[in-house]
């Protein structure tokens, strides 16, 4: 095994060792340098493209902008309500040449996966992903809160964080509300090799 790939296993151990590894999100820290080995790699985990509406599983991804934080003086319904618009048209995102973003189902997981080129010599994967986890850590105080942050010391391009929602205080204002335990969000960006 070269350095690189053991460098590789290694920052893979570190970022990934947790229960969301089970759910196949191990090329989400990659390298890709084509979208499609990338989404690929991702159908080889399990991800596939949803057969039923996610809007209300998508919605919670990036509500934790707002629900971990200030909300602007916006209500729980208010900030969920435009969540739900933004949702609804993932599914209409159109994949360019230098950036695609998919919507990828896994059992009860729900993923917007994305892929970037914003330069010749920079790409990027991101997969931010609404799950249940059940060793998951409850926020005790707020809606939730942004917890276990991680940017690999050896590779800088390599970084998660998690955001875990406290149910309870969300039923507690919405009964009907369907929070997952976490959202993990992994983004890796990287230099092409060989790129001009």
């Amino acid at each position: 095994m070269g350095l690189e790939r053991l460098i590789r296993a290694t920052v893979l151990c570190v970022v990934l060792s947790s229960p969301a590894v089970a759910q196949g999100l191990e090329p989400c820290a990659e390298p890709f340098e084509e979208a499609e080995k990338f989404y690929g790699a991702l159908e080889a985990q399990g991800w596939s493209a949803p057969q039923t509406d996610m809007v209300e599983r998508l919605m919670w991804i990036n509500a934790v902008a707002y629900l971990g934080g200030d909300m602007g003086g916006a209500t729980l319904r208010e900030v969920l309500d435009a969540q739900r618009m933004a949702a609804a048209n993932y599914g209409r995102l159109k994949a360019l040449p230098t950036s695609q973003t998919r919507v990828l189902v896994n059992g009860a997981a729900v993923m917007l996966a994305s892929w970037q080129r914003p330069a010749d010599t920079i790409t990027s994967v991101q997969c931010r992903v609404a799950m249940d986890d059940p060793s998951a850590r409850a926020a005790q105080t707020g809606f939730g809160a942004h917890t276990d942050v991680r940017v690999d010391a050896d590779n800088p391009g390599l970084s998660e964080y998690r955001f875990h929602y406290n149910q309870a205080a969300i039923r507690a204002e919405l009964p009907d509300a369907t929070p997952p335990e976490v959202v993990v969000n992994i983004r890796h960006e990287f230099f092409v090799e060989g790129a001009q």
